[in-house]
């Protein structure tokens, strides 16, 4: 991955992970959405969260999140 790209991804995730423990949480994910005035559906996070995390802790860590753009 090109470190410009990942760097810049890393930010983005550093944003989400508001308690910085290197997770982004169902309510770090609606919290963001919230703040861009979008109310989501719990079931909608859910089925996201679900998609990318690919350890089954109901969170998307650094490499998770990062494997969404690898092959972009």
């Amino acid at each position: 991955m090109d470190p410009e790209l990942e760097q810049a991804l890393r930010e983005r995730f550093d944003k989400l992970d508001k308690n910085a423990d290197g997770q982004v949480t169902l309510e770090e994910a609606r919290a963001l959405m919230q703040g861009k005035g979008i109310e989501p559906d719990q079931s909608l996070l859910e089925l996201y969260i679900a998609r990318y995390d690919k350890d089954g802790n109901n969170k998307i860590s650094w490499e998770e999140f990062k494997g969404l753009y690898a092959n972009k």
